[in-house]
């Protein structure tokens, strides 16, 4: 019966890492955390939000793709030195990560955080 779990459990480690590199993708927490974790604490202040991180194996290096929610109101400019800089952070924590995409999305708000900014502190349902 041990053998037979044993069996099953380095079965499914298999199957799951074979399937991954079909689909060409690549699980590893600890990088995906760590690629978090540097863009969070470095860019805290131009509030954004790391939705996911993508990681691919390329041979000995690889490649991440960082999607990121970002003010929908900051200009253009600013958001591409923002992924720039992004993308150097990431580099210099991380240096086997080849080549780093940063995917900026617009912040999206909910309705009544828009409407407290219209009528003050009152909640939605106190407006008439």
């Amino acid at each position: 019966m041990i053998i037979a779990g044993y069996i099953f459990s380095v079965s499914y480690l298999s199957l799951k890492q074979s399937s991954l590199i079909l689909v060409d993708a690549w699980q590893d927490p600890r990088v995906t955390e760590l690629v978090k974790k540097v863009v969070e604490e470095r860019f805290g202040q131009e509030q954004l939000i790391v939705k996911t991180v993508l990681l691919r194996p390329t041979g000995m290096v690889s490649q991440a793709e960082a999607h990121i929610e970002v003010d929908g109101n900051k200009p253009l400019k600013d958001v591409e030195l923002v992924s720039a800089q992004i993308q150097v952070a990431i580099h210099s924590e991380i240096p086997n990560i080849e080549r780093i995409s940063v995917v900026p999305y617009a912040f999206t708000q909910k309705p009544q955080k828009k409407l407290r900014a219209l009528f003050g502190s009152r909640e939605w349902s106190q407006v008439r």
